[in-house]
């Protein structure tokens, strides 16, 4: 007699994915700041001026999940990512809303010159300075200013003549908030 055994392989398919999470959320290919696959709603801000969307790209957890990423069409505005598992029922949408910083609104200088030197006792809250210039000046002394804010802009109008006042127009990036700074020239000092 032959003794036999018999082994049985059962093979079985295993039930599609139904992970829907993201793994990476990123913005022009920096991670979104606080990123878990949990959280859905995410919120950047952009410097004022925008007017491209950013990018936004996804990477899911699972392999075999779809992706399909529906871009802001303009600033501000919401990209939303959706995410679809392997077994094309369960989805979970992230979103990243775009928003925009407002203007700048400080119209102040950090600095006010008179041929290359600050003006004595500057100060970005006082707006009318006298400088007295030596007796038998003629020229009109060039007056240059540095804003506080990068974005905010000067406009210099240099006195016509002697004595005179130079003024400095500031226009914060707003467009609207403005300062002015002006520099007299008094009558001349007298020599010693």
């Amino acid at each position: 007699t032959v003794t036999t055994s018999t082994y049985s392989v059962n093979f079985t398919i295993a039930p599609p994915g139904t992970d829907a999470s993201l793994s990476d959320l990123q913005v022009d290919g920096v991670t979104v700041v606080g990123f878990d696959p949990d959280t859905l709603n995410y919120t950047v801000e952009l410097p004022y001026g925008t007017s491209t969307v950013p990018t936004v790209s996804a990477t899911a957890n699972d392999t075999a999940a779809t992706i399909i990423i529906t871009d802001a069409a303009v600033l501000p505005d919401t990209t939303t990512v959706v995410v679809t598992a392997e077994d094309g029922v369960t989805t979970i949408t992230y979103e990243v809303e775009f928003t925009i910083t407002p203007p700048g609104t400080d119209a102040t200088l950090s600095d006010l010159r008179v041929d290359g030197s600050t003006v004595s006792g500057f100060s970005s809250n006082t707006f009318s300075y006298n400088v007295v210039l030596p007796l038998g000046t003629t020229t009109v002394p060039a007056v240059t200013a540095t804003a506080s804010d990068d974005n905010a802009a000067i406009n210099i109008t240099s006195a016509a003549s002697l004595p005179g006042v130079t003024t400095v127009l500031v226009t914060a990036e707003d467009g609207s908030t403005s300062e002015v700074y002006s520099w007299q020239e008094p009558l001349m000092s007298l020599p010693r």
